[in-house]
């Protein structure tokens, strides 16, 4: 993922690993100026074992550049929702007091996180509003939406971004 600006018209630039066009050309957006930051993200760049040199090759200037964020995918860490949201696997898992689910978002965006039961009924609404982009990590401390302790057991959480959604499990220990 990368943070852009632009007050022109299209940028362009490449990854390169070892001289070769790793990414194919990716476009810079016009963001409406120089410090309005704006998310944009590449899929399918793989990389093999080892220590590697990855290379901005610039083929069309007039944009900045603020951030670059890597993820690895292919750890089984992650999943993909869309081109611009990715959930990963809550940590510890299995917990006992705390647990932590990452999320990694291109845009800012409005995210619904909720915590199910085994019935499918909503324990605890964790997030339900627009969060700025980036890398998040919300914490769920085991307790319901009435700030009680939950049983021990297993647990979904769904992420929903748009109409799209992920839901994965967890184990509560007491």
């Amino acid at each position: 993922m990368f943070r852009v600006a632009s007050s022109g018209g299209e940028g362009k630039f490449q990854l390169l690993l070892n001289g070769q066009n790793i990414s194919g050309d990716i476009s810079v957006p016009n963001t409406g100026g120089w410090q309005k930051w704006q998310s944009i993200s590449t899929n399918n760049i793989w990389l093999s074992e080892g220590e590697k040199v990855i290379e901005l090759y610039f083929i069309t200037g007039g944009f900045n550049i603020s951030s670059m964020q890597f993820v690895a995918l292919g750890n089984g860490l992650y999943e993909e929702i869309d081109n611009y949201t990715l959930v990963g696997k809550n940590y510890p898992n299995p917990f006992n007091a705390t647990t932590i689910i990452p999320l990694i978002l291109a845009n800012n965006t409005h995210v619904n996180l909720g915590i199910y039961d085994l019935n499918g009924n909503l324990v605890k609404t964790l997030v339900d509003s627009e969060i700025s982009s980036g890398m998040k990590e919300i914490t769920w401390n085991g307790k319901d939406n009435n700030n009680k302790n939950v049983g021990a057991g297993i647990y979904f959480y769904r992420v929903r971004v748009d109409n799209k959604c992920s839901v994965k499990s967890m184990l509560l220990l007491k």
